[in-house]
């Protein structure tokens, strides 16, 4: 179980304050609101990437302090979300840091999902040289760390 009590986002004239959220284990949820409304920015508050304000979050009844949460959760960076001055090798490299797993594991984990999704290795290339398709398979990746 997730539990949001208070997560409140602050960028320039932009301000967000959610109410209590609950999501039992297996629901699913639709997030749907107009444009510029800030779903986007609720959900990289959510997963810290973005500075927020306040982030009182819990899951399982526990509170989620820093990166706890991703030992619980997984969220999809489609290419709008991706760093396009990282070739995949840094970004993969830096989401693997981010969540505290040690380099060996990151590159074995690249390599496992790399190869079932026909992915290039060593590629040399930014993200944002990358075709629409194989930067989806870097969020995939990257997501699936």
């Amino acid at each position: 179980m997730i539990e949001i009590r208070r997560l409140e986002i602050e960028l320039k004239n932009f301000k967000l304050k959610t109410e209590d959220i609950s999501l039992t284990n297996g629901e699913k949820v639709l997030l749907a609101a107009r444009n510029n409304i800030g779903k986007s920015i609720f959900l990289l508050g959510l997963t810290r990437l973005v500075r927020t304000k306040v982030r009182d979050i819990y899951f399982d009844n526990k509170h989620c302090k820093e990166n706890q949460w991703q030992q619980h959760t997984g969220v999809y960076h489609d290419q709008t979300s991706l760093v396009p001055f990282l070739t995949p090798s840094e970004l993969f490299r830096m989401t693997g840091e981010i969540k505290g797993m040690p380099n060996e594991f990151i590159h074995k984990e690249v390599s496992k999902y790399s190869e079932y999704l026909y992915f290039p290795k060593n590629t040399t290339k930014f993200i944002n040289e990358l075709s629409l398709g194989t930067q989806k398979k870097v969020g995939l990746i990257a997501s699936l760390l």
